[in-house]
């Protein structure tokens, strides 16, 4: 039997258990390491995508805009702006002269 501390800031245990369960254990935290870092990547993705509808002056504005529902623009806040789109809002921007937010790292 030995005891394992734990992946990171992610799990720790110090109960005694097998070199199997050890295993077990780790991936699990690897793979919860994994899910939060994705969940930090979209977050940071959203509020990009919020501060750039924003930016061209909210929802129904871009709606408007790109002739879209303004469903889809809002989806793109919840989700992050696909890059085909961006593309177009960067367009959009450049021609309206609206400086948009800067692009966070790890954003495409």
């Amino acid at each position: 039997m030995q005891s394992f501390v734990g992946v990171g800031p992610f799990c720790t245990t110090l109960a005694p258990m097998s070199t199997t369960e050890c295993a077990i254990i780790e991936n699990k935290c690897l793979a919860r390491g994994a899910i939060i870092m994705q969940k930090l990547v979209m977050e940071n993705a959203k509020s990009y995508a919020s501060r750039v509808i924003d930016a061209l002056g909210g929802t129904t504005s871009v709606a408007k805009e790109i002739d879209s529902p303004k469903s889809t623009v809002h989806s793109w806040r919840v989700n992050g702006i696909p890059s085909s789109r961006l593309s177009h809002l960067k367009l959009l921007a450049w021609s309206k002269r609206i400086d948009l937010p800067e692009q966070d790292i790890g954003n495409e």
